[in-house]
């Protein structure tokens, strides 16, 4: 498309200009925590997926130790400070404040987020994420979209190991007036994969892990006033996916809408936004030979469809700059079903139901005497389960199962409070404390699954996971190349969700009475000159069951891929204005596979290298190395003993030009 014709079509609308920032219902305090990503941070990598990145921080966690390259969405939840003893997310993922994990299963599809498309990223911790509600327990993780503020020209090519083909193309178009504002990313990710199990178990089943994935992300902004701004997003995605043998495969089917408009004077801003979303997810499981040499179809999970439907208002009173008042309300709809055709017995099974979220938030912030920053935040939310039901249908067309389930309603209460102070030039001082939860998801509520040799039983019973968290920082700057934080952190889970092992070859979701999690996290900045930049993050975790009558062979067990010791080190060194090195290393220490911490996995290190060098004004050249030493990283060890591994050695090389 010519470049005149958007501005043309632009030039209708023509009052005042765009705003460098658009404030965006995030409800972060009024003193946020810094961006864990900036945007310089984000478009120097040379990742492949936004979870890359987000996984050189010790905080941060997948389900398994795969990134979303070639780990199936299923296992790709998120959840902070090892929080989830199952692959659901126990972190609410929004992007420029609009919800983004699964309204069936609550996993994420991290390929279809644009490291280079996103402002920042930023890691919201449990005492300041209470406002959010559901899924929020852990925390949240904020990505804000680059605004279109100036135009803009961005390819991206990238071509690496296991035939790597990467392509994004990303274009701002601007009016003259710059009132109005259209941005457009498009995007193609390809690769042949590797094969996930050991060479030594491996037999003629077994493929690479392919993937074939591709977006388009369209955004309109407009501002026809100094006070009112109207943003308009559309977002479309799928891929397809091998997930290591002949038969098995999963696909993805993403389109999302959203509308967000915001109406601000000096002292209030009103929000308002609206959203829809559309998710269709397919996936074939199959039952193999002890030798690997066959395989046949177990399950065909052939049509998951489900959407979500919300929206939120919120007020926000500034009168001054030590004080701040949101209050809001919000409100999501989550629709789904799972249509799966089971092989043995060609049986028919569909399971599923709805759930609303109702919420009213407030949040505080301000300035008290002796220098200390408030910030306080309360919610409460009315959550209703209903429609429920699990159908096992023979061939003839009679019912194995026809359950249907009561319908739930509850309320549950949200709190967190953060004290901060700075104590002097050097020090600096916060205290937090929350409460908040998580309702079971559609898939744990409704949905039975078979991993292996093992089946895993839905449970409509299912109560909500309930967190009470503390965390306490302190924060050195001795000088401004030097930056230490430390943070000692604690949740009390009440009704952990977990697979819990009932027999050799059964399990069920059940509440654990109680678990907890506690750790340390320390994260120091060093700057030596300006040539050389250097960060070290540890984290500590250690993860337990402390109650568990229904299985009391859980207690005192670790959550299921859980580290106790994660470590990041990274340095970057820019000899010339043009040239760049970068060389990092993380360390994990040893995890289990189960509940049971009977299926151990190894401690592993990973290091990489990386180039950056600006051959022109417009044109950049980039390489990295992963897993410099070719380890072998241990992902899983299902219950017939078959072990995967993470990718060998990577190179990837890229080409961005900018104009």
């Amino acid at each position: 498309m010519p470049q005149s014709f958007p501005i043309l079509l632009l030039t209708l609308f023509a009052q005042t200009e765009l705003p460098e920032t658009l404030v965006l219902a995030e409800r972060l305090p009024a003193n946020p925590p810094e961006a864990t990503f900036s945007f310089e941070d984000l478009s120097s990598q040379t990742a492949l997926t936004l979870d890359q990145i987000l996984l050189t921080d010790p905080a941060v966690s997948l389900f398994r130790r795969q990134d979303a390259t070639f780990a199936n969405p299923t296992a790709a939840g998120l959840s902070l400070r090892r929080t989830g003893a199952t692959a659901t997310s126990r972190t609410l993922v929004l992007r420029d404040g609009i919800p983004q994990n699964d309204p069936f299963g609550s996993w994420l599809s991290w390929t279809r987020y644009q490291p280079g498309l996103l402002e920042s990223v930023r890691l919201q911790p449990a005492a300041q994420a209470a406002a959010w509600g559901n899924q929020s327990p852990a925390g949240t993780l904020h990505l804000t979209t680059r605004l279109p503020t100036e135009p803009f020209h961005q390819t991206q090519l990238t071509y690496g190991s296991c035939d790597t083909l990467q392509f994004s193309t990303t274009h701002d178009f601007l009016n003259p007036d710059r009132t109005l504002a259209l941005q457009a990313t498009a995007y193609h990710l390809q690769t042949d994969g590797h094969i996930p199990v050991q060479p030594s178990q491996r037999g003629p089943i077994d493929t690479p892990l392919k993937l074939d994935a591709q977006g388009l992300d369209l955004r309109s902004l407009w501002k026809p006033s100094d006070q009112f701004t109207l943003d308009a997003t559309l977002s479309l995605f799928q891929e397809d996916r091998n997930n290591g043998t002949a038969l098995t495969r999963n696909a993805t089917d993403a389109h999302d809408l959203s509308l967000r408009a915001t109406y601000q004077t000096p002292e209030l801003t009103h929000q308002a936004t609206l959203y829809y979303q559309s998710r269709n997810f397919e996936s074939v499981f199959t039952s193999q030979a002890a030798d690997r040499s066959s395989e046949s179809i177990a399950l065909d999970q052939f049509d998951v469809p489900a959407t979500g439907l919300g929206g939120s208002y919120s007020l926000k009173w500034s009168p001054h700059d030590t004080l701040s008042l949101t209050l809001g309300l919000d409100a999501r709809h989550l629709d789904g079903e799972t249509n799966e055709r089971v092989t043995f017995g060609n049986r028919l099974r569909t399971a599923g139901g709805t759930q609303t979220f109702l919420g009213a938030f407030t949040q505080l912030s301000t300035q008290l005497p002796h220098n200390l920053q408030l910030d306080a935040s309360a919610r409460l939310d009315s959550y209703h389960s209903h429609h429920g039901s699990l159908r096992l249908q023979n061939p003839d067309g009679t019912f194995l199962t026809n359950d249907t389930f009561p319908d739930r309603d509850l309320l549950e209460p949200s709190f967190g409070l953060t004290l901060s102070r700075q104590m002097n030039d050097l020090l600096h001082l916060s205290a937090s404390t929350s409460t908040s939860f998580r309702a079971p998801t559609l898939n744990e509520l409704y949905r039975p699954f078979r991993i292996g040799s093992t089946t895993t039983s839905n449970n409509p019973n299912l109560n909500p996971e309930r967190f009470h968290s503390a965390e306490l920082t302190a924060t050195l700057t001795p000088s401004e190349q030097l930056k230490w934080r430390n943070t000692l952190f604690a949740h009390s889970i009440t009704d952990a969700i977990a697979n819990v092992p009932l027999t050799d070859t059964s399990a069920q979701r059940l509440n654990v009475d109680h678990a907890r999690v506690l750790g340390l996290e320390s994260r120091l900045a060093f700057q030596p000159s300006d040539t050389l930049t250097t960060t070290l993050a540890y984290q500590f975790t250690d993860t337990r069951f402390t109650d568990s009558p229904l299985q009391p062979n859980l207690e005192n067990e670790p959550f299921p891929h859980s580290p106790r010791h994660r470590l990041h080190a990274a340095a970057t060194w820019q000899p010339t204005p043009k040239l760049s090195l970068g060389a990092d290393t993380t360390f994990s220490s040893h995890i289990y596979d189960d509940a049971l911490a009977t299926r151990r996995l190894d401690s592993a290190w990973q290091t990489g290298l990386s180039a950056t060098y600006q051959l022109t004004d417009h044109l950049t050249l980039l390489a990295r190395i992963d897993n410099l030493f070719d380890q072998d990283l241990q992902t899983g060890l299902n219950s017939n003993n078959i072990l995967t591994l993470a990718p060998p050695r990577t190179l990837l090389l890229t080409t961005r030009y900018l104009w």
